[in-house]
Parts: structure tokens; C-alpha cells; sequence
């Protein structure tokens, strides 16, 4: 792994999220009022935290696809990322689907199908360097 790139694809996946969450941030305020009654109250820690995993699994996800895709064909990468972010995100989206009954399987399916774009153009930016 060349880690020059993957601090590059770690940046724009943070980029990338940001930017979905801020241009969905009255979809999420508005979910987050029907599920707790009350507005968005970002956890900073949390949040950290949450970085610290996502990056961990983009870094599982890029190594995965340098030793299965031996050229670089960008259909396997994608595929590979695509079907690693939707994993990642299913279980969280859908497991919170169970618990919370406002949280709708419409709200669990948006979230999964970000992980698709979430984690397929860093991963494409990242072997697109290398």
C-alpha cells in the first residue's frame, strides 16, 4: 500500500461525507426529531471515533482489492468497494432499522446506497494514483 494515496483517498472519503451529510443536514434533523423528539446534537468524540473505524475499513477495503485485482480494472474495484461499503453500511443502517421505529427501511436503503459512492471513488481515486 502506498500511504501517500491512502491518506489522499482518506481525505476525500472524509470530504465526501461531510459534504452528503451537510447537503442532507435538514434530512437528518428532521429524522433525528422524529426518532428522539429532538434536534441534532453532534457528539465530537463520537464522531471522532466513528472516523477512526471508517478509515480502518476503507484501509481493509483498498488492501483487500491490491491483492484480488492484480491490473487495474476498474470495474472489479468498483464492484469490490461498492459491495464492501454496502456491507458496512447495511448492518449499521438496517440493524438500526430494528431497533428504531422511526428509523424507516427507506432511511436504512439511502444511507446503504451512499456507502456504494462513499467508498468506490476513494478506492478508484486511490488505485487511479498508484
Amino acid at each position: 500500500m502506498i500511504i501517500k494515496y491512502f491518506i489522499v483517498a482518506c481525505l476525500l472519503f472524509i470530504l465526501l461525507d461531510a459534504t452528503w451529510i451537510g447537503s442532507n443536514y435538514n434530512y437528518y434533523n428532521n429524522l433525528a426529531k422524529k426518532i428522539q423528539k429532538e434536534p441534532i446534537k453532534t457528539k465530537l468524540i463520537a464522531l471522532f471515533i466513528t472516523y477512526i473505524f471508517l478509515i480502518i475499513s476503507l484501509y481493509f477495503c483498498i488492501r483487500y482489492i491490491e491483492l484480488e485485482v492484480k491490473n487495474k480494472d476498474y470495474l472489479k474495484i468498483f464492484l469490490f468497494s461498492s459491495l464492501f461499503g454496502i456491507c458496512v453500511y447495511g448492518i449499521y443502517s438496517y440493524t438500526t432499522c430494528v431497533f428504531l421505529n422511526n428509523y424507516s427501511y427507506y432511511n436504512a436503503f439511502i444511507d446503504t446506497i451512499w456507502a456504494t459512492v462513499l467508498y468506490s471513488v476513494p478506492s478508484l481515486l486511490y488505485f487511479y494514483l498508484k
